[in-house]
């Protein structure tokens, strides 16, 4: 689940096997953990040319898609309404 280059079906299949085990928290933690990172990792690739308004609307695309994509993929991973608490914030994604 940590392997960023896993796709929506791969994420909730492994996670879905990682419910049954009882591994819950540890799934929605490593799969936040792992989103974040990899939120990171692609805001830093976004290079600046010196045009600030193209620089910020390149950053708002990345992060606004990324916090979709994010939201959508852990929907579809913890359907249960005590696996998706929302005791886990996606904001923990920038910290």
């Amino acid at each position: 689940m940590a392997d960023p280059a896993h796709r929506k079906t791969a994420v909730t299949q492994i996670s879905a096997l990682l419910l049954r085990l009882g591994a819950g928290p540890a799934a929605r933690a490593t799969f936040l953990n792992t989103r974040g990172d990899l939120l990171r990792k692609r805001i830093r690739l976004i290079r600046f040319e010196g045009d600030v308004t193209l620089y910020i609307s390149d950053l708002a695309i990345v992060v606004f898609t990324g916090v979709k994509n994010t939201a959508d993929w852990y929907l579809a991973s913890f359907k249960e309404p005590e696996n998706a608490s929302c005791a886990y914030r996606f904001h923990a994604i920038f910290e």
